[in-house]
């Protein structure tokens, strides 16, 4: 029983880790109202851009015309219709209409957020007009360098492989599209699982109602917690059952071994004052508290699990607490002894046999 709850929390802890780590993650065929209100918290798609060329002189035109038309519909909004239009397998026509979706993503920006950058543009302005003016004695000669064609330095300011949808990007209807779109393959370079349509993404903010695996993780803390009962319920059966063939350390062992420790005491009290000096008294002491150390102290504490389910945890505490003061009179004892100080010893004998008499008496085992 204990292996199988041991098994179910081991199940449950990994069920819970990953359901955990999908809880910012938002399926693309979720409502539309549902993803216009998130952002992503991460890059989403992928796709290898190429120079457009005049493909985006005429999207921007159409983009133009569409402005013309529906002037209080929002930029995105018209990328949409761009998208639903365009040839989207040819490379530059997909290029340009990221570019161009990046733009309307961008002016469709809370107005705070373009005063925030236009604080922080100020405020570089300021620092720059701070510093001091440039010597043009000390400047290195600047090399001469070989003038670049519009498309290289088009295909210099973009990567081999970029990101379609940017974190921050809200996830309008038109992102959307181009994310669920088999991006084109120029020359057949990407071959790489990267350049395939997208059907989650990552998002900056997080809701239960969005959290595709929620159920799994309230699953995995159920048995969490069903694995919890059940081994704490074995552990209280272990202790409470009654004493069978293979219970070496029942609570009456525990009893036993006190009955003996009290009697033994009380033969080595009675046996001290016969002998003959003070070397065989501290010999008789060493002799007979060294076995009580090795065997009854010993076969106490391993009843641990029998008292326990005797006497409960706050009694086991308790009787520990008195049997641990009895365990230092008896070692003081021994120590004195060993040392050849036979008043110490002979005080920490009688101190110990009075608390084994008191223990053994009123112990509730």
């Amino acid at each position: 029983m204990r292996l199988t709850a041991y098994l179910i929390i081991a199940v449950s802890l990994v069920a819970g880790a990953l359901s955990a780590a999908t809880a910012y993650l938002v399926s693309l065929d979720a409502a539309p109202e549902v993803l216009s209100e998130t952002t992503l918290g991460s890059p989403a798609g992928a796709y290898a851009p190429v120079a457009p060329g005049a493909t985006a002189e005429t999207l921007e035109a159409e983009l133009a015309a569409l402005r013309n038309e529906r002037p209080d519909v929002a930029e995105s909004t018209l990328v949409l219709d761009l998208i639903e239009n365009a040839n989207t397998s040819d490379p530059g026509t997909f290029t340009a209409l990221v570019d161009i979706l990046h733009a309307a993503l961008d002016a469709d920006k809370a107005p705070g957020a373009e005063e925030t950058d236009d604080e922080s543009r100020i405020a570089q302005l300021r620092t720059e007009a701070a510093k001091p003016p440039l010597d043009p004695e000390t400047l290195d000669p600047v090399p001469e360098v070989e003038s670049a064609t519009p498309e290289s330095v088009w295909v210099s300011s973009h990567e081999q492989v970029a990101p379609i949808g940017r974190a921050g990007d809200r996830l309008v209807p038109a992102l959307v599209a181009m994310l669920q779109l088999e991006p084109p393959n120029p020359g057949g370079l990407y071959a790489g699982p990267e350049l395939g349509s997208v059907t989650w993404v990552k998002t900056k903010s997080f809701s239960l109602a969005r959290w595709p695996y929620s159920w799994l993780f309230l699953l995995s803390i159920v048995g969490l917690g069903g694995g919890a009962a059940i081994v704490r319920s074995s552990k209280k059966a272990a202790r409470q059952a009654p004493a069978g063939a293979g219970d070496v350390h029942p609570a009456s062992e525990a009893k036993q071994a006190l009955d003996r420790i009290t009697s033994t005491l009380n033969d080595v009290d009675r046996l001290l004052p016969s002998l003959a000096d003070d070397r065989a008294r501290l010999h008789a002491i060493m002799e007979y508290l060294g076995r009580l150390q090795a065997e009854e102290v010993a076969a106490f504490v391993g009843a641990r699990e029998g008292i326990i389910g005797k006497l409960g945890m706050g009694g086991f505490a308790e009787l520990m607490d008195r049997f641990a003061a009895l365990e230092r009179q008896i070692n003081r004892a021994w120590s004195s002894a060993a040392d050849h100080h036979i008043a110490e010893a002979t005080s920490s004998l009688a101190h110990a046999k009075e608390m084994a008499v008191e223990l053994a008496g009123d112990n509730g085992l």
